[in-house]
Protein backbone atom coordinates (compact mmCIF):
# COMPACT_ATOMS: atom_id res chain seq x y z
CA UNK A 1 0.00 0.00 0.00
CA UNK A 2 2.74 2.09 0.84
CA UNK A 3 4.33 1.82 -2.25
CA UNK A 4 1.25 2.32 -4.32
CA UNK A 5 0.39 5.85 -2.48
CA UNK A 6 4.36 6.95 -2.94
CA UNK A 7 3.37 6.28 -6.85
CA UNK A 8 0.75 7.77 -6.53
CA UNK A 9 1.84 10.82 -4.93
CA UNK A 10 4.55 11.04 -8.16
CA UNK A 11 2.14 11.17 -10.62
CA UNK A 12 -0.53 13.52 -9.06
CA UNK A 13 1.66 16.62 -7.55
CA UNK A 14 3.54 17.71 -10.87
CA UNK A 15 -0.68 17.31 -12.65
CA UNK A 16 -2.13 19.16 -9.13
CA UNK A 17 0.88 22.16 -9.48
CA UNK A 18 -0.13 22.40 -13.39
CA UNK A 19 -3.56 23.05 -12.69
CA UNK A 20 -2.75 25.44 -10.25
CA UNK A 21 -0.71 27.46 -12.40
CA UNK A 22 -2.94 27.46 -15.19
CA UNK A 23 -4.71 30.48 -14.68
CA UNK A 24 -1.89 32.28 -14.24
CA UNK A 25 0.15 31.54 -17.20
CA UNK A 26 -2.80 31.39 -19.66
CA UNK A 27 -3.58 35.47 -19.12
CA UNK A 28 0.01 35.80 -20.57
CA UNK A 29 -0.27 33.85 -23.66
CA UNK A 30 -4.13 34.45 -24.89
CA UNK A 31 -5.42 37.91 -24.88
CA UNK A 32 -9.18 37.40 -26.26
CA UNK A 33 -11.97 35.97 -23.52
CA UNK A 34 -13.95 33.17 -26.00
CA UNK A 35 -10.27 31.68 -27.02
CA UNK A 36 -9.07 31.87 -23.24
CA UNK A 37 -12.08 29.99 -22.03
CA UNK A 38 -11.74 27.62 -25.31
CA UNK A 39 -7.75 27.06 -23.89
CA UNK A 40 -8.95 26.57 -20.13
CA UNK A 41 -11.55 24.41 -20.78
CA UNK A 42 -9.13 21.88 -23.68
CA UNK A 43 -6.24 22.28 -20.93
CA UNK A 44 -8.78 21.15 -18.12
CA UNK A 45 -10.12 17.93 -20.07
CA UNK A 46 -6.09 17.07 -20.54
CA UNK A 47 -5.77 17.32 -17.10
CA UNK A 48 -8.88 15.09 -15.88
CA UNK A 49 -7.72 12.79 -18.51
CA UNK A 50 -4.04 12.87 -16.73
CA UNK A 51 -5.58 12.66 -13.08
CA UNK A 52 -7.85 9.54 -14.40
CA UNK A 53 -4.68 8.23 -16.08
CA UNK A 54 -2.82 8.60 -12.54
CA UNK A 55 -5.81 7.20 -10.63
CA UNK A 56 -5.64 4.04 -13.15
CA UNK A 57 -2.06 3.33 -12.56
CA UNK A 58 -2.52 3.18 -8.73
CA UNK A 59 -5.48 0.42 -9.08
CA UNK A 60 -3.36 -1.43 -11.30
CA UNK A 61 0.07 -1.40 -9.29
CA UNK A 62 -2.67 -2.19 -6.25
CA UNK A 63 -4.01 -4.99 -8.29
CA UNK A 64 -0.12 -6.55 -8.92
CA UNK A 65 0.55 -6.36 -5.30
CA UNK A 66 -2.38 -8.26 -3.97
CA UNK A 67 -1.89 -10.62 -6.97
CA UNK A 68 1.47 -11.36 -5.95
CA UNK A 69 -0.01 -11.97 -2.36
CA UNK A 70 -2.14 -14.35 -3.59
CA UNK A 71 0.20 -16.24 -5.29
CA UNK A 72 2.72 -16.56 -2.50
CA UNK A 73 -0.87 -17.76 -0.31
CA UNK A 74 -1.10 -19.98 -3.04
CA UNK A 75 2.29 -21.56 -2.37
CA UNK A 76 2.64 -21.52 0.82
CA UNK A 77 -0.80 -23.70 1.27
CA UNK A 78 -0.09 -26.03 -1.71
CA UNK A 79 3.55 -26.30 0.29
CA UNK A 80 1.51 -26.50 4.00
CA UNK A 81 -1.12 -29.20 2.38
CA UNK A 82 1.62 -31.63 1.26
CA UNK A 83 3.52 -31.67 4.47
CA UNK A 84 0.63 -32.22 6.82
CA UNK A 85 -0.74 -34.91 4.71
CA UNK A 86 0.89 -37.68 6.41
CA UNK A 87 -0.02 -40.44 3.60
CA UNK A 88 2.01 -38.59 1.27
CA UNK A 89 4.80 -37.39 3.56
CA UNK A 90 5.41 -41.12 3.66
CA UNK A 91 5.37 -41.86 0.36
CA UNK A 92 7.85 -38.90 -0.14
CA UNK A 93 10.08 -40.76 2.66
CA UNK A 94 10.05 -44.01 0.85
CA UNK A 95 10.63 -42.03 -2.45
CA UNK A 96 14.04 -40.22 -0.48
CA UNK A 97 15.06 -43.45 0.22
CA UNK A 98 14.97 -44.90 -3.02
CA UNK A 99 16.59 -41.94 -4.30
CA UNK A 100 19.47 -42.94 -1.87
CA UNK A 101 19.85 -46.34 -2.77
CA UNK A 102 20.58 -45.74 -6.42
CA UNK A 103 16.85 -47.54 -7.00
CA UNK A 104 17.95 -50.80 -6.39
CA UNK A 105 15.04 -52.62 -5.41
CA UNK A 106 11.80 -51.83 -5.20
CA UNK A 107 10.59 -49.98 -1.83
CA UNK A 108 6.99 -50.40 -1.93
CA UNK A 109 4.42 -52.84 -1.34
CA UNK A 110 0.45 -53.49 -3.12
CA UNK A 111 -0.27 -51.71 0.41
CA UNK A 112 1.30 -48.66 -0.85
CA UNK A 113 -0.16 -48.44 -4.19
CA UNK A 114 -3.43 -45.97 -3.25
CA UNK A 115 -0.98 -43.39 -1.08
CA UNK A 116 1.32 -43.43 -4.49
CA UNK A 117 -1.43 -42.72 -6.33
CA UNK A 118 -2.29 -40.09 -4.13
CA UNK A 119 0.80 -38.49 -4.21
CA UNK A 120 0.53 -38.40 -8.22
CA UNK A 121 -2.81 -36.98 -7.79
CA UNK A 122 -1.54 -34.21 -5.43
CA UNK A 123 0.34 -32.85 -8.57
CA UNK A 124 -2.39 -33.86 -11.43
CA UNK A 125 -4.42 -30.38 -11.01
CA UNK A 126 -1.44 -28.51 -11.14
CA UNK A 127 -0.93 -28.74 -14.61
CA UNK A 128 -4.82 -27.52 -15.46
CA UNK A 129 -3.77 -24.56 -13.57
CA UNK A 130 -0.67 -23.79 -15.39
CA UNK A 131 -2.43 -24.40 -18.63
CA UNK A 132 -4.92 -21.91 -18.29
CA UNK A 133 -2.61 -19.65 -17.23
CA UNK A 134 -3.52 -19.07 -14.02
CA UNK A 135 -0.36 -20.45 -11.87
CA UNK A 136 2.81 -19.99 -13.18
CA UNK A 137 5.48 -23.02 -12.78
CA UNK A 138 8.25 -20.48 -10.69
CA UNK A 139 5.19 -20.26 -7.49
CA UNK A 140 5.05 -23.93 -7.95
CA UNK A 141 8.96 -24.72 -7.79
CA UNK A 142 9.38 -25.00 -4.12
CA UNK A 143 7.50 -28.81 -4.70
CA UNK A 144 9.59 -29.60 -8.10
CA UNK A 145 12.25 -31.77 -5.85
CA UNK A 146 9.06 -33.93 -4.14
CA UNK A 147 7.85 -33.78 -8.28
CA UNK A 148 10.56 -35.12 -10.03
CA UNK A 149 11.72 -37.71 -7.16
CA UNK A 150 8.79 -39.17 -7.84
CA UNK A 151 8.03 -39.16 -11.49
CA UNK A 152 11.61 -40.35 -12.38
CA UNK A 153 11.43 -43.24 -9.76
CA UNK A 154 11.02 -46.64 -12.03
CA UNK A 155 8.93 -48.37 -9.42
CA UNK A 156 6.64 -45.51 -9.70
CA UNK A 157 6.80 -45.64 -13.25
CA UNK A 158 6.40 -49.64 -13.34
CA UNK A 159 3.47 -49.88 -11.11
CA UNK A 160 1.39 -46.46 -11.81
CA UNK A 161 2.63 -44.10 -14.34
CA UNK A 162 3.93 -46.55 -17.50
CA UNK A 163 1.80 -49.37 -16.74
CA UNK A 164 0.25 -49.98 -20.07
CA UNK A 165 -2.51 -52.79 -18.95
CA UNK A 166 -6.02 -51.43 -19.76
CA UNK A 167 -4.14 -48.24 -20.75
CA UNK A 168 -3.78 -47.45 -17.09
CA UNK A 169 -1.12 -44.91 -17.83
CA UNK A 170 -3.76 -42.76 -20.02
CA UNK A 171 -5.02 -41.75 -16.15
CA UNK A 172 -1.52 -39.86 -15.92
CA UNK A 173 -1.54 -37.62 -18.66
CA UNK A 174 -1.41 -34.43 -16.82
CA UNK A 175 1.24 -35.26 -14.93
CA UNK A 176 2.92 -36.18 -18.25
CA UNK A 177 2.10 -32.75 -19.90
CA UNK A 178 3.37 -31.50 -15.98
CA UNK A 179 6.19 -33.18 -16.11
CA UNK A 180 7.54 -31.93 -19.67
CA UNK A 181 6.21 -28.06 -18.79
CA UNK A 182 7.93 -28.26 -15.71
CA UNK A 183 11.57 -30.23 -16.94
CA UNK A 184 11.73 -27.42 -19.62
CA UNK A 185 11.46 -25.15 -17.53
CA UNK A 186 13.89 -26.26 -15.06
CA UNK A 187 16.58 -26.69 -17.72
CA UNK A 188 16.03 -23.52 -19.22
CA UNK A 189 16.60 -22.17 -16.10
CA UNK A 190 19.72 -24.10 -15.27
CA UNK A 191 18.38 -25.49 -12.45
CA UNK A 192 18.40 -29.47 -11.58
CA UNK A 193 16.19 -32.10 -12.38
CA UNK A 194 16.77 -35.14 -10.32
CA UNK A 195 17.08 -38.55 -11.43
CA UNK A 196 17.46 -38.04 -15.07
CA UNK A 197 18.90 -41.38 -15.77
CA UNK A 198 15.75 -42.97 -14.91
CA UNK A 199 13.64 -40.15 -16.17
CA UNK A 200 10.23 -40.66 -17.34
CA UNK A 201 10.38 -38.83 -20.11
CA UNK A 202 12.68 -41.28 -21.51
CA UNK A 203 9.69 -44.23 -21.44
CA UNK A 204 7.82 -44.99 -24.24
CA UNK A 205 4.25 -44.21 -22.59
CA UNK A 206 5.34 -40.77 -22.09
CA UNK A 207 6.81 -40.17 -25.81
CA UNK A 208 3.34 -41.85 -27.38
CA UNK A 209 1.41 -39.99 -24.59
CA UNK A 210 2.81 -36.36 -25.46
CA UNK A 211 3.75 -36.96 -29.20
CA UNK A 212 -0.31 -37.94 -29.39
CA UNK A 213 -0.91 -34.89 -27.45
CA UNK A 214 1.26 -32.59 -29.98
CA UNK A 215 -0.71 -34.01 -33.14
CA UNK A 216 -4.10 -33.39 -32.02
CA UNK A 217 -3.47 -29.98 -30.81
CA UNK A 218 -2.71 -29.45 -34.37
Amino acid sequence: MGESMKINRIVVVPIMFFILLLPVLLPFVVTDGDVLTKKLTAGLEIVATLVAAGGLLGLFIQFMRERDLAEADFTLRLNQNFLTNEHLFRIYKILEASKESKQQEDPFSEEDLIDMANYLSFFGPLWGLIERGLVKIEFIDVLAYRFFLATNNRFMQEKLLCRKEEDKHKAWLAIYHLHKAWRAYRKDNDLPVWQEDSGLSKTSPYKEMITAASQKRR
